[in-house]
């Protein structure tokens, strides 16, 4: 009974070791994974204009364009421009579009892509690049013609061979495209680059009412929140701003779940870690307590401390072994259920199977060294008349 407890323990913990292994394992793939954005030195606020207040008509030139000016001309900001829904917080906008000159698509096959509105200044502030044609002017106005820009993940899936500089799309009416930027993981550092449209915001005045800024500056971004306060402040006195953290906090956000998920099955795999050393150790002792006698009479025989120390070591590694066993063919199984957890990793990579089993059977032998080196110092003599 003793025995089939070790064995269970030590398979379980082996579960639950290798499962959080893998997460933690995706976590660090996550990390390393380049958002497309410049996080460092980068603040992040949101503001949401009343209706009552400005008119759609009157947002962008009342509030929006002398808000990104003095924001820009305070001291420490290198770049200011403004988005809504910021990407790795919040999902776009998204729906069909269609591209001038092509065949009428069939029903769910159209053109598809998530939308946001960006004023002049997102792209640099965010440390996106743009790869062709040119960014969003301030000259993109509400009488202006009507343009838009794409990511470079859409123009790889919509004009593959082509150049989409020129070419029209057509969205809430129809749009010439100007620029080409960088895609970024807007969804989720886990999930790919999705094909984006970015409008500019002083176009569709009837949709830019919440925004975010951002704002890139050339020291410690929060110490600018005073200041940016003041220049929203010095537009409307009574406009609020809130949402107020660093882009590195919004990545790290992002991560939350993954975060989570780690920490605890890591919580998890630890106490079984601890109960599975904490039996073996008290089953060995119990056993080494037993078999005094019998160390004592293969000692007066001959037997060395060492011959003894491996005859305990022998049979702690049996139950070891048989643990393991058990454990990896359940770990097999089990981790699989974590697939959709995962990311840069599969849930039977071996180099963690393999890790994590010879983690667990060194820390057992550990707990078998103590009552096995104990049973080595038996004095025949007393274990002889030992009862």
């Amino acid at each position: 009974y003793r025995n089939a407890l070790v064995v269970a323990e030590f398979a379980l913990a082996l579960v639950l070791l290798i499962g959080a292994g893998l997460l933690l394992r995706s976590f660090v793939a996550l990390n390393s994974v380049d958002s497309g954005v410049k996080s460092s030195g980068v603040l992040t606020m949101s503001v949401s204009l009343p209706q009552s207040k400005y008119p759609s008509g009157g947002m962008w030139q009342r509030f929006y364009e002398p808000a990104l000016e003095r924001i820009q001309a305070a001291p420490g900001v290198r770049a200011v421009g403004m988005i809504k829904l910021l990407p790795l917080q919040n999902w776009g906008s998204n729906g069909d579009f269609a591209i001038e000159g092509r065949p009428p698509t069939e029903p769910g096959q159209a053109p598809f892509a998530e939308s946001r509105d960006v004023s002049p200044g997102y792209f640099r502030a965010m440390g996106i690049p743009i790869v062709r044609g040119r960014d969003v002017f301030a000259q993109d106005s509400a009488t202006s013609l009507p343009v838009v820009m794409i990511n470079d993940a859409l123009a790889r899936k919509y004009f593959q061979g082509q150049d989409p500089i020129g070419q029209k799309i057509q969205w809430d009416g129809w749009r010439t495209i100007v620029g080409v930027a960088g895609s970024i993981h807007q969804a989720g550092l886990d999930q790919a680059p999705l094909p984006e449209l970015y409008f500019p915001a002083a176009q569709r005045p009837g949709s830019i009412a919440g925004m975010t800024l951002v704002i890139s500056s050339n020291v410690e971004p929060t110490s600018l929140t005073r200041a940016i306060e003041s220049a929203i402040h010095s537009v409307d006195p009574s406009q609020p701003v809130f949402g107020v953290k660093t882009m590195e906090r919004v990545v790290s956000d992002s991560l939350s779940s993954q975060r989570l998920y780690v920490w605890l099955l890591g919580v998890f795999a630890a106490i079984a870690l601890i109960l599975a050393s904490a039996g073996i150790y008290g089953v060995m002792s119990y056993l080494v307590t037993r078999r005094t006698q019998e160390f004592g009479v293969r000692m007066a025989l001959g037997a060395s401390a060492s011959d003894i120390l491996r005859m305990v070591l022998r049979q702690s590694l049996m139950l070891i072994a048989v643990g393991v066993a058990i454990g990896l063919v359940g770990a097999f199984a089990v981790t699989r259920v974590l697939t959709n957890f995962l990311f840069g990793v599969k849930p039977t990579d071996l180099l963690t199977f393999g890790t994590v089993s010879m983690v667990l059977v060194i820390v057992a032998l550990i707990a078998t060294y103590l009552p096995a080196l104990r049973a080595t110092k038996v004095d025949p003599m007393v274990a002889l008349r030992y009862e």
